[in-house]
């Protein structure tokens, strides 16, 4: 899987004179996208990017609501690449510090940049740290039980992770090895409770993606079950940096959905520290995706690495990570 025009730099480049010069606008997805690896990979190695300018969430075309960036390579390396956004003046960087991490993320301030690059290092680790996603249902409306159709005794508490919502109930058809529960038992459970066995739901049920006749009851993904038996913290994968008011931890028999991550291994208190920090307000800014109203979509791989460095940063220097 891949973007399609990224074939067009490659192409393009391939069939630039010695002297020549290429420039689109297009997608800012090549400088931070996992599918844009290689193609960062290229241009870091030859030095082909002369200069960008990084459009944030200025709409250029109208109707269309993307990301773009103009991009400047060349055939020939550049030492430097000049970089602007509208919320940053126009700065020449050296080539060689305008990549954090594989990424394209060229920052002016030295300091920042230091800070970004010991972060993504992986020297303060702590493997204690995992942030992992919710379930994934596939569908939640059915499986949060508006009709009340599924036995009480098979359900928990659970957390909207995206909004920090704790009111409501799901559907909960695991035991306490995480296996799902055979399809009698749920309707045996029904039937205790006076209600209509589940068999009449199984078309409803189907045709979410990951799911069949042997599991037609349970969840799409199971990766969070796991943590239902654990104290665990939800955050929300939009973030205003320093704005920790979504964050809300979940004890040990809730479960976590929605568009967001659950933390094992730090305390709400450490992760609240820790995401208003001016360090995560820099992180976010530099690894995330920029999003309206000052929101930053923040992947789950990259938030783990940066609560994974901070706890292990504090606990090593015993500093106040501000």
């Amino acid at each position: 899987m891949t973007d399609m025009f990224y074939a067009f730099y490659c192409i393009g480049l391939h069939h630039l004179t010695e002297n020549g010069t290429l420039s689109y606008i297009a997608q800012s997805t090549w400088m931070m996208a996992k599918s844009g690896t290689a193609m960062r990979d290229e241009l870091r190695r030859n030095g082909n990017v002369k200069a960008v300018i990084n459009h944030d969430d200025d709409q250029l075309l109208d109707g269309i609501i993307v990301y773009v960036a103009t991009t400047v390579l060349t055939a020939r390396r550049n030492e430097y690449i000049e970089y602007s956004s509208p919320s940053t003046a126009k700065f020449r960087i050296p080539q060689a510090d305008a990549w954090i991490d594989g990424k394209f993320i060229p920052i002016d301030d030295e300091s920042t940049r230091a800070r970004l690059n010991e972060i993504t290092s992986g020297f303060f680790d702590d493997r204690t740290v995992l942030v992992r996603t919710g379930f994934q249902t596939g569908n939640d409306a059915i499986f949060l039980d508006g009709e009340n159709r599924f036995p009480d005794s098979m359900k928990i508490n659970v957390v909207k992770a995206s909004t920090g919502d704790t009111t409501q109930t799901m559907f909960f058809p695991y035991d306490e090895d995480s296996k799902l529960v055979q399809l009698d038992e749920v309707n045996k459970s029904c039937i205790d409770e006076g209600k209509r066995p589940i068999d009449d739901m199984r078309e409803s049920m189907m045709g979410r993606s990951g799911v069949d006749d042997s599991n037609w009851w349970g969840y799409a993904r199971t990766q969070a079950i796991s943590a239902v038996p654990v104290d665990i913290v939800t955050i929300p994968s939009m973030l205003v940096p320093g704005k920790t008011g979504k964050i809300t931890k979940a004890p040990a028999g809730t479960g976590v959905y929605g568009r967001g991550y659950y933390v094992t291994g730090m305390t709400i208190d450490d992760v609240r520290s820790a995401l208003s920090s001016r360090w995560f307000a820099a992180y976010a800014k530099a690894f995330g995706m920029r999003k309206r109203g000052g929101y930053f979509a923040v992947s789950g791989s990259d938030m783990q690495v940066y609560l994974r460095w901070y706890k292990r940063r504090r606990s090593v220097t015993k500093e106040d990570i501000g």
